[in-house]
């Protein structure tokens, strides 16, 4: 055995005992370090690909019904995935099996609700030199979703100052969900229910799960007592946070395309 076959035996030995450690539904870890050590050692494209291959398909079968879920575990899946999906950008320079960068930018664009569109910006735009020709057509698919999504963001506008309208839906048809909707989606800052204890837990437990910028207060007189939902200025402010990120992410997409255009240009 040859020392290169040798150090990519050990390589893989290494990422199995990894594997292993894992629930069986887990990801690798760090996948994009062992494919760039395989790589330095010479290792066949053939088992880069697989590996690139296996984790894709194991991101998209993990989070095929992510529609159905509830906002905070969402949110929690995005924090958690976000990591795996930029290490498989930075894998696919040591591959040649476009299939990859087609599925997974497929996927990326299928699943908006798990991939925002900043945290894309903010993967891919580093990562463009390293990027392969192969790759172009994959890559300027995502890059136009990409833009035309931001624009019609944009287009919005940021938030005025007297709109308190929140684009939300509880995950639930009874009455006073009903009501709680209606409030939502108002200009209306504070509402005030006399419920009884069952529906003020059953509402509330909502709105820990979908963490709206409000806050909730149980009035304990009378009865039965009161809940008092405040819309708080936190929704202003976060507006105004994600309108000057989706504006710099727009920035960033639009010099991309233009680097690629002027390279285009040189090279003919």
């Amino acid at each position: 055995m040859t020392l290169t076959a040798l150090r990519c035996l050990q390589i893989m030995k290494k990422w199995r005992g990894n594997l292993n450690s894992y629930p069986s539904d887990s990801l690798i870890n760090n996948i994009d370090q062992v494919i760039e050590e395989l790589s330095k050692y010479g290792c066949d494209n053939i088992l880069i690909d697989f590996l690139l291959q296996f984790q894709l398909d194991k991101i998209i079968n993990s989070y095929k019904n992510i529609k159905s879920r509830n906002p905070k575990y969402i949110k929690e899946s995005q924090a958690k995935i976000l990591p795996y999906i930029e290490e498989i950008f930075k894998s696919l320079q040591y591959s040649d099996a476009d299939i990859i960068a087609t599925d997974l930018v497929n996927h990326l664009i299928k699943n908006p609700i798990l991939y925002p569109h900043t945290e894309l910006v903010t993967i891919i735009c580093p990562l463009y030199p390293s990027f392969k020709k192969i790759y172009k057509q994959a890559y300027d698919e995502l890059c136009n979703y990409l833009i035309k999504s931001i624009e019609n963001d944009l287009k919005q506008r940021q938030r005025k100052r007297d709109d308190w309208s929140i684009d939300a839906t509880l995950n639930c048809r009874s009455i006073y969900c009903n009501e709680v909707d209606r409030f939502l989606k108002s200009n209306n800052v504070t509402q005030t229910w006399s419920i009884t204890k069952d529906n003020r837990n059953h509402i509330m437990e909502y709105f820990t799960e979908m963490e709206l910028p409000v806050n909730l207060e149980v009035l304990r007189k009378g009865s039965p007592h009161k809940l008092i939902i405040t819309k708080t200025q936190k929704l202003h402010t976060d507006a105004k946070e994600n309108f000057k990120k989706l504006q710099a992410c727009y920035d960033n997409l639009n010099e991309i395309m233009a680097t690629k255009v002027n390279e285009s240009m040189d090279s003919l």
